[in-house]
């Protein structure tokens, strides 16, 4: 996961009007958590390569927008590159989602929506130059998985919404790999834009690092920042007029806030909770 932007290109599912869609998700910029450096997950739905010609190159070209954030979720690798781990702050769980160290008849667990499942492993080989590792479920249903070196897995169970969507597309600022078996679609066919919880639309992003809280904006915004305890609290209140904004934090104790945001230009307020 070198660089500063990770790219996945997920296909979700088939609509009978609209053909194949696919999810964008993008890791971007270091955030400590427990010590361990990880990257922010977000989607990206600003890259549609309908409108486009050569989409892979554009694709590959095309830098996300950070509207939609995948809240929660962060995503990071082994310190021997041969693990991916997803992070979830707020119930302060990591799972495992690739594990590129493993030999035939392997068993370990990874976790998919509300439940951890056993797999096991089938077959190791080389294919483009990358190792391959194919897994199945070992209780039903009769599901497969290929962990790909220095991509991840191809088939995303972790989502917390989607049940599974298969790898399309992946880059990071050295690397591109494209999925043969979609090898006549192109990289970001269509965004499904579906309605959940796990995704927040924000003029911003918010950064936790240590001992600051950097929030950036799209332009110099008016805003009004609060910060709360889970008690209802008020710990710290100031305005702002700035593009980029860094509140100190190293007097907070360790533990779950709430972070408002009032743009003032909309009086519009929002609500996230962070960990410290």
């Amino acid at each position: 996961m070198d660089g500063d932007i990770i790219r996945w290109s997920l296909l979700d599912s088939h609509i009978a009007d609209a053909g194949i869609i696919s999810t964008e998700i993008v890791a971007y910029r270091d955030t400590l958590f427990n010590d361990m450096a990880y990257k922010k997950l977000y989607f990206d739905n600003s890259f549609n390569s309908f409108y486009v010609e050569e989409s892979n190159t554009n694709w590959k070209n095309h830098t996300p927008q950070l509207y939609y954030e995948w809240e929660n979720f962060f995503i990071r690798e082994s310190e021997d590159f041969s693990k991916l781990y997803l992070y979830n702050s707020f119930e302060d769980e990591e799972y495992l989602i690739s594990d590129m160290d493993l030999h035939e008849g392997k068993i370990i667990q990874i976790f998919v929506p509300s439940a951890y499942i056993d797999i096991i492993v089938d077959s190791i080989y080389i294919k483009d130059g990358l190792k391959h590792i194919e897994v199945h479920w070992v209780n039903g249903p009769y599901y497969y998985m290929t962990f790909i070196e220095s991509v991840g897995p191809d088939i995303w169970f972790n989502y917390p919404y989607f049940e599974r969507g298969e790898l399309n597309c992946f880059q990071n600022q050295s690397f591109f790999y494209k999925n043969d078996n979609f090898s006549w679609l192109p990289c970001g066919v269509w965004y499904n834009d579906v309605g959940t919880n796990s995704i927040s639309e924000n003029k911003y992003n918010v950064f936790v690092q240590k001992n600051k809280i950097e929030i950036v904006f799209d332009y110099n915004n008016g805003v009004d920042i609060s910060i709360y305890n889970l008690n209802g609290i008020l710990l710290y209140e100031r305005s702002f007029l700035s593009q980029n904004i860094v509140i100190p934090t190293a007097a907070f104790v360790t533990g779950i806030y709430i972070l408002k945001v009032l743009d003032k230009n909309t009086d519009k307020q929002y609500t996230s909770k962070i960990i410290l």
